[in-house]
């Protein structure tokens, strides 16, 4: 399959890329964000905290859990809990095809995101908190535009994360 811009080959390529790469733009570090849609909004995770996008995941269902808990996934070997973002944050209950899974791999768990669309890899230098909510943090860039960013480790440890289990 040729690496076009639109293959996962090629973006996994630039992705590792921007890991290895880490440039300084006027003093500040750049920072480097998947950009995801879920529920027709622009949602970036730092690129640092992806391990693999999946696409088309067929989450395994376990009964009895959370709306926003989509199951089991199975990637490179390792079992990840699929939890559905739209559902998790946006309170949707819409039934909107999640066609990819990101996977982030913690110390505490593996997880896979699911959303409905991979935009693509952004990069911004500095970057000036805006508002933080209890699953994102918005952020003003240079370029007076507003992001939201997925804190995971803020996701992880949130309430709604710490009650669930599945074994």
């Amino acid at each position: 399959m040729p690496k076009t811009k639109q293959s996962f080959q090629y973006l996994a390529r630039l992705a590792a890329h921007k890991k290895r790469d880490e440039r300084l733009v006027d003093g500040v570090g750049q920072q480097t964000f998947l950009c995801t849609l879920v529920q027709g909004k622009k949602l970036h995770i730092p690129i640092h905290e992806v391990k693999e996008i999946i696409p088309k995941p067929k989450p395994v269902k376990i009964g009895h859990t959370k709306q926003w808990f989509e199951g089991l996934i199975k990637v490179q070997g390792d079992i990840y809990s699929a939890v559905n973002i739209g559902k998790l944050i946006y309170q949707s209950t819409t039934t909107e095809k999640n066609t990819f899974a990101v996977a982030l791999s913690q110390r505490d768990g593996n997880y896979a995101l699911l959303v409905h669309n991979v935009l693509g890899i952004i990069q911004t230098g500095s970057l000036e908190k805006i508002s933080t909510s209890e699953y994102l943090d918005t952020y003003q860039t240079t370029d007076a535009q507003e992001i939201d960013i997925l804190p995971i480790q803020q996701l992880i440890e949130s309430t709604e994360f710490t009650h669930v289990s599945v074994f």
